[in-house]
């Protein structure tokens, strides 16, 4: 368990199970309702939702012997788990791949972005 003052500072990303060598710099949206403001005559305390936003997952790849742009971005009904070193975790369930990741040869690094219905928080 991590101290309660701790803020995020990294993740462990699994699909399927199987861990990805990721590089830092994972950037997630769990998704869910989006409220929009209604104005009142008197009030502005109303709100409407106006969509539901898919959870997104955007992370770094490490570019090693066993990755493969293109199983990333093959990916269509996957189960990925982000898990947080503060003790915070989501699972992202029926995950896809935006696209095939670019691959960067100045950091050794691709990006890979992956979307799905609103993420669930396990713990």
């Amino acid at each position: 368990m991590a101290n309660k003052n701790q803020v995020i500072g990294r993740a462990r990303v699994k699909v399927n199970g199987q861990l990805i060598e990721t590089a830092g710099d994972t950037t997630f949206d769990p998704g869910g309702l989006t409220r929009e403001p209604v104005a009142g005559d008197y009030e502005a305390a109303a709100y409407r939702v106006s969509e539901i936003r898919p959870a997104r997952l955007e992370i770094n790849l490490l570019t090693k012997a066993g990755f493969s742009a293109l199983a990333w971005g093959a990916m269509e009904d996957e189960t990925v788990s982000v898990e947080f070193d503060n003790g915070q975790s989501w699972v992202m369930r029926n995950a896809y791949a935006e696209r095939t990741p670019q691959i960067t040869t100045s950091d050794g690094r691709a990006q890979a972005i992956a979307y799905s219905k609103p993420a669930e928080q396990v713990r």
